[in-house]
């Protein structure tokens, strides 16, 4: 039954009335409307939307433009954040970058949290815009997000995941959490060392000149592409370009010699190169698992762990020593003693890729000699159990189980401190990508045409923004089938 507040009174003229509880309940869906879809703010006073309104329910009005800016914004964002909080302490992964807004003409450092069930949640944005980001500044950006990961979700973050800048690799020194860099930007990194920066820096500027309506119009009416160039801030970049200028390559060509296109005299000398397909082939070739390994990094669910086997994996069809060499290189940057570690405690790969390599091996017992030290001596015995798949291991194993979370929920009544290292491990995802998708939603959000926002405006829509489109994640992947074991649920 409807309580008094709920009770509608009759209007003879407009029909019934609302309550001031109804009105206000209104006014925060209206909100989350606006907010939820990034709807500007001036619209709710916009003639047709009121009509729109005036249809639904005559009796109602809807809020004012600076209501809807002010204090139903504060309320959205206060109960967002208030839903967030959970009861008991659980932990969460922080992951950190830098970021320009254009429309605010800003430069920020930005934090999410990672929680335990692979949705993420914006934390916070410190404004770098007058300052430098060196490792000392951004360790206290860290220091600081702990404390407010604590207090507003109570959440505790016991790691910490960002790029490969060398300030970011210094603030990882000076953290008391553990410290793991992004696996694709990784990828990447190596991606670009396959191939010359001068002769990509040729082939952008050849794709320029083609780069205009007239000959992109006639390129796709040859059965060619748009033109691609190469973007510094855009994963897997130099395979893309490559591949559009091999597939235009001949159109190319033909728009040139009929003269639709005229080539500065150093693009045209590479357009005519008559190795120039084998060299763009070649190098796409090189190019194309390096990818898939960067794009399989970025997905959601992926973990540390994941990333450990597909670089460990990681096949490049060459007879080149130099390329053998820039992948070694790199693998001895990736391999780090925290992902390695989670590769081992993982229940599908137990560390198998790397069994023959004893200083990797060498690596992951050095990591576990500290953490189980540092936490409980007893769990050896677990971990030996484990190893050898005995005692309750072997009947774990035997279930067959695949996920992380599964299998380690089994043994934590048995061997709670493994238990809670291993799941630790295996919850730090593989890259920064959410982040990533973070600045998209911002740059939608607060985006040339709503650049009068505030900063405070801007970071409190997006923390909204981003925690609706999440919500709407867990809803439309949410597992059917609950794990529920003693000591531990499986989401």
């Amino acid at each position: 039954m409807s309580g008094p507040s709920s009770k509608l009174t009759w209007n003879s003229k407009q029909g019934p009335t609302l309550s001031p509880q109804q009105v206000e309940k209104i006014d925060v869906a209206l909100a989350n409307f606006f907010f939820g879809c990034n709807i500007p703010f001036n619209v709710v006073e916009a003639q047709l939307f009121k009509e729109f309104v005036q249809c639904l329910n005559p009796t109602y009005k809807p809020p004012s433009r600076k209501k809807l800016s002010t204090k139903l914004l504060d309320k959205v964002y206060t109960e967002i954040n208030e839903d967030l909080k959970t009861a008991d302490e659980t932990d969460g992964v922080l992951v950190i970058d830098g970021w320009k807004n254009s429309a605010a003409n800003t430069k920020n450092v930005v934090c999410t949290i990672h929680k335990q069930d692979q949705t993420s949640l914006f934390l916070h944005s410190w404004d770098f815009s007058e300052l430098r980001e060196t490792g000392d500044k951004l360790a206290l950006v860290i220091c600081e997000a702990s404390a407010m990961a604590r207090e507003m979700f109570n959440i505790n973050i016991y790691a910490v995941v960002s790029d490969n800048a060398a300030a970011m690799v210094r603030m990882g020194r000076l953290v008391d959490v553990w410290h793991v860099t992004c696996n694709s930007h990784s990828g990447n990194l190596l991606l670009k060392s396959l191939v010359s920066p001068d002769f990509a820096e040729s082939l952008n500027q050849l794709l320029r000149e083609f780069r205009t309506s007239k000959a992109e119009r006639e390129l796709k009416k040859r059965g060619g592409t748009r033109i691609m160039l190469v973007c510094e801030t855009r994963w897997c970049t130099f395979r893309d370009t490559f591949r559009c200028c091999l597939k235009n390559l001949n159109i190319m060509r033909q728009l040139v010699q009929e003269g639709i296109v005229l080539l500065k005299e150093n693009n045209r000398k590479l357009l005519e190169d008559s190795t120039l397909a084998a060299q763009l082939q070649d190098a796409i070739i090189l190019f194309d698992p390096v990818c898939q390994l960067i794009n399989s990094c970025q997905a959601a669910d992926r973990n540390i762990a994941d990333a450990v086997e597909s670089w460990l994996k990681l096949n490049i069809p060459t007879s080149d020593d130099k390329v053998a060499d820039m992948v070694n290189k790199r693998l001895e940057k990736v391999l780090q003693p925290i992902a390695l570690t989670a590769n081992f405690l993982h229940p599908v790969y137990q560390g198998k890729q790397f069994t023959h390599l004893e200083l990797l091996k060498a690596t992951v017992d050095e990591f576990l000699d500290e953490e189980m030290a540092r936490r409980d001596l007893q769990q050896w015995e677990g971990l030996r159990e484990y190893k050898e798949k005995t005692g309750i291991f072997k009947t774990i194993f035997d279930k067959q189980i695949t996920s992380p979370k599964a299998f380690w929920c089994l043994a934590e009544g048995y061997y709670p401190t493994l238990s809670q290292l291993a799941q630790r491990l295996l919850n730090i995802p593989s890259s920064s990508a959410q982040i990533e998708r973070l600045f998209s939603n911002w740059a939608f959000i607060h985006s040339d045409l709503r650049n009068r926002l505030s900063i405070d405006h801007s970071r409190k829509l997006v923390s909204i923004y981003y925690a609706l489109k999440m919500q709407d994640f867990s809803e439309d992947d949410k597992i059917s089938e609950k794990i529920t074991v003693k000591g531990c649920s499986g989401n």
